[in-house]
């Protein structure tokens, strides 16, 4: 009987063997699915983690209660484009693009709008300053602080005002030299107080620009660029030395003339 008695033991202890196997596989697998669950699931059913980068004027949280973003939305049900196009409808916001990044991150790249200049309008009985961008676009209402260096439009006409609207493209070409001028060196309308656009008979417009701390004005037609304030400048030093009672300077179609107090 020794020999059943030995392979009866053997038979028992492979058996042992096996089901031990199969509790240490049930058991990896169950950690397998546990990890699985907690960090992939659990963080895709969460309120997902939102980061914006390029925001600045305005809290992501604004943004978030605007876009109807609330602790119930789960990364799995975060529509981007949604998101995208409900973020694009805010005034200050010029582009803006959304990444999901697996399991829970969503990343948000914001481009703000720059003004170019701003304007002046009557609101409620208050003169207030009115901020657009180079496209046009109107995004800051009653705002206080503008920077010294931004130039002031006047002439504009502006049927209603509201953040987002844009302003006629009648004025398209002078804020895209405007833009222009921004980009060449920005320095140039710290010698401006003022631009005045001034409509013609002919459903086109002329600008009268106003020097800072001068009393002299220059008439300029459409053409509006770094050679303009160039020219105008040295005008103006000439004026000051030879002829100082000069209260207008005309640089229209390549030539110069002048009027006195």
């Amino acid at each position: 009987y020794s020999g059943v008695e030995k392979y009866y033991s053997e038979g028992k202890s492979d058996n042992k063997g096996k089901i031990l196997k199969i509790l240490v596989i049930a058991l990896s697998a169950f950690l397998v699915i546990e990890a699985i669950i907690y960090s992939v699931v659990m963080p895709c059913l969460a309120t997902p983690k939102i980061t914006f980068v390029g925001l600045s004027s305005v809290s992501p949280e604004t943004i978030l209660e605007e876009c109807g973003i609330s602790e119930t939305t789960s990364w799995m049900s975060f529509d981007s484009r949604s998101f995208a196009s409900l973020v694009s409808t805010y005034p200050l916001i010029a582009e803006v693009s959304v990444e999901k990044k697996f399991p829970d991150q969503i990343v948000v790249n914001v481009v703000e709008r720059k003004p170019i200049c701003f304007t002046l309008a009557n609101i409620d009985g208050k003169t207030v300053p009115i901020q657009i961008d180079k496209n046009g676009v109107i995004f800051s209402v009653g705002e206080t602080m503008v920077p010294n260096s931004m130039p002031l439009i006047t002439g504009i006409e502006l049927s209603t005002v509201s953040e987002g609207m844009r302003v006629s493209t009648f004025y398209r070409t002078l804020l895209e030299q405007i833009n222009d001028i921004w980009e060449i060196n920005p320095a140039y309308f710290n010698a401006l107080s003022e631009i005045r656009i001034i409509p013609t008979d002919f459903g086109s417009y002329e600008l009268m620009l106003y020097p800072m701390q001068s009393q002299v004005r220059f008439l300029v037609d459409r053409t509006f660029d770094e050679k303009t304030l160039q020219y105008m400048m040295v005008i103006l030093d000439v004026i000051d030395s030879v002829e100082p009672d000069v209260v207008e300077v005309d640089m229209r179609y390549g030539t110069v003339s002048y009027k006195k107090a």
